[in-house]
């Protein structure tokens, strides 16, 4: 797949990517918000039970002690309005000024009866205090007499006002916190029960750590009753804290009874809810065993996770299976483009469509035949403009053989007046006439063979083999004395790439470039190394160059450079040559898709440089009849 096509499949990929995956988040979102509410919304009723069960046990408490404190054998025994009986010893001393204060009338009678009636009640703690909040009676710590206890609900009390709170109490086996409710005690003679005064209080209560046990077993989640004194949970061990300090929300388990909790909580307003404006006293929290529901709320996330995952994953198979058409046609229309970059015009443009790619390789065909049709053109211009140099260099060399031809046969006219004087003379100018013709027999026979050139016929061609019977042939033909010979070396790699050419033409290109280089060192006039090297060589798997060059006097600067640049009539100075056999050289070499550049050998010995570039696999360059 081409880079075009990998950026548009990733781009559609991670649109809709992030897309699937917004989705997915969002439902992941309102799965936890839905699942956190339900948690919530269950917990809450949870609680507001609770909540209205201890309003109910507080208001059950002064439901129990508020009849009894109107028992008359109670208010007899707590009553001092009565004169003292004789033998009445004092029992309770002012601590503050030591000195005589009342007590109960039969201080003994009512330990006993609080410690009767207390079972009866089923509270945890039952206690009589006088006028100044010293406790005369306690049914639950008989050891207690005496103790000083004046809070703001006993004031409350002495006042004439039912109160409700939570403080600490004492019992045999050690301190506990308590739900304490108190009424007051109105004298045993006061017949106004209206009257504020209060001879003393009756307060009871029960035990918070038996209280949150039963809240907990009643609503099947754990309680915690929280003051700003102390902690009771119905488990003996305290709550974990829910994170950032929240009222509400998923605790992690501890107890190893639960992986995960939900937490709630809700104030205690006691004094409130009895018609007393009231404070908040404490807080109650409960955790809801949660582990269940928020699996289930977990797998049911994993389970929109993995769908959205395989969504994004289809996605993007979508968006690369949606890209291989686009790519596979932009692939087709790169290779085109590259086909034709590198000279092949005949190869159709395939790619078709009615989107941009389809008008891009419609265009790209006619912008081919185009080409096709000017490189025609093309050709037919320089044909022509070639057989007009061919017509002007032939007339040339017409010209110069017809003069000296004409001189001879005036010759011989005024020789033969002469009789048998001029009879030498005569012979001497015919031989030199038959010698011209020669010559132009020669040059009529090269531009034929220029004129008749065919076209190549491409097959695997054998370039080293080639190149060594060339040299061998020219060895055995040549007119040259085998002493005079130059050293022909040939440097021929073993890993040249094949190509295909037509042998019988490309041997006339050797013949003719090994004939020039040979000629040309023979004929120099300066002394020194007489030699020519043949070297072949490759450019990656594309072309192969082939370079003749020789020890002889070189190149003019005018005619260095391309086949398509420098003037190729007459680079060496073979005696008797015309060009026309370079220039036949250099159509071969144009017709087989390649390139023929001149160049000087860059060294002391070194001479002229011909280059013959041919390409590996490329079609040749279809001539047209003339």
């Amino acid at each position: 797949m081409s880079r075009l096509g990998l950026r548009l499949a990733a781009i559609f990929a991670v649109v809709v990517a992030a897309t699937i995956a917004f989705v997915t988040a969002r439902s992941v979102f309102v799965i936890r918000t839905a699942n956190d509410q339900i948690l919530s919304e269950s917990s809450h009723e949870r609680i507001v039970a609770i909540e209205q069960e201890f309003e109910k046990e507080a208001t059950g408490i002064i439901q129990k002690i508020l009849p009894l404190s109107e028992v008359r054998e109670l208010r007899f025994r707590v009553s001092t309005g009565l004169p003292t009986l004789p033998g009445l010893r004092e029992i309770v001393r002012d601590t503050e000024t030591e000195e005589s204060a009342p007590g109960p009338v039969d201080p003994v009678g009512l330990q006993r009866f609080i410690e009767e009636i207390l079972p009866v009640t089923g509270l945890d703690s039952l206690e009589v205090l006088d006028q100044r909040g010293i406790v005369v009676a306690r049914g639950h710590y008989p050891e207690a007499f005496g103790d000083l206890r004046m809070d703001s609900i006993v004031e409350s009390s002495l006042s004439g006002v039912e109160a409700t709170g939570v403080l600490p109490g004492k019992f045999r086996n050690g301190d506990a916190l308590m739900l304490v409710s108190a009424v007051p005690i109105r004298p045993a003679l006061q017949h106004s029960s209206s009257s504020p005064v209060a001879e003393g209080v009756l307060s009871g209560g029960i035990r918070l750590d038996k209280l949150a046990l039963r809240l907990s077993k009643l609503s099947g989640s754990l309680v915690e009753i929280r003051t700003p004194n102390a902690t009771v949970t119905s488990t003996g061990s305290p709550f974990p804290p829910v994170r950032e300090g929240r009222k509400s929300g998923i605790v992690p388990g501890w107890d190893n009874r639960e992986k995960f909790w939900w937490s709630e909580a809700l104030p205690i307003e006691i004094e409130k809810k009895l018609g007393v404006a009231g404070t908040v006293i404490g807080e109650i929290r409960i955790l809801v065993p949660a582990t269940e529901r928020i699996q289930a709320g977990d797998r049911l996330i994993h389970a929109t996770i993995r769908d959205g995952a395989l969504a994004i994953l289809i996605a993007a198979l979508s968006g690369l299976l949606l890209a291989l058409g686009p790519t596979r046609r932009l692939e087709k229309l790169t290779r085109a483009a590259i086909r034709i970059g590198s000279g092949d015009l005949e190869t159709p443009v395939e790619v078709s469509g009615s989107d941009e790619i389809g008008i891009l390789g419609q265009t790209l065909s006619e912008t081919t035949s185009a080409l096709r049709e000017e490189r025609a053109r093309l050709a037919k211009s320089e044909r022509i403009a070639a057989w007009r140099e061919a017509a002007r260099r032939l007339a040339h060399e017409l010209k110069n053989a017809i003069t000296p031809i004409g001189l001879s046969l005036n010759t011989v006219k005024r020789a033969m007046k002469k009789g048998d004087e001029g009879k030498a003379v005569a012979e001497e100018a015919i031989l030199a006439v038959g010698h011209e013709m020669n010559q132009l027999s020669g040059l009529v026979g090269e531009f034929s063979k220029f004129a008749r050139l065919p076209e190549p016929r491409l097959k695997d061609y054998d370039l080293e083999k080639a190149l060594k019977a060339a040299v061998t042939l020219y060895g055995s033909q040549s007119d040259i004395d085998e002493s005079k010979l130059p050293k022909i070396e040939i440097i021929i790699p073993n890993d040249l790439p094949s190509i295909k050419a037509d042998e019988e033409l490309l041997s006339r290109v050797w013949t003719n470039l090994i004939s020039n280089a040979v000629h040309a060192v023979v004929t120099r006039e300066r002394r020194g190394a007489n030699w020519v090297r043949i070297k072949a060589s490759a450019s990656g798997q594309n072309s192969i160059f082939v370079e003749i060059t020789d020890s002889g006097p070189g190149l003019p600067d005018e005619r260095i450079g391309s086949s398509s640049q420098a003037d190729v009539e007459g680079v060496t100075a073979k005696k008797g040559g015309w060009g026309v056999g370079l220039a036949l050289v250099e159509r071969i070499v144009i017709e087989h898709g390649g390139e023929l550049v001149l160049s000087n050998e860059i060294s002391e010995s070194g001479g002229a440089q011909i280059c013959v570039r041919l390409p590996t696999h490329s079609a040749p360059i279809k001539k047209e009849n003339i």
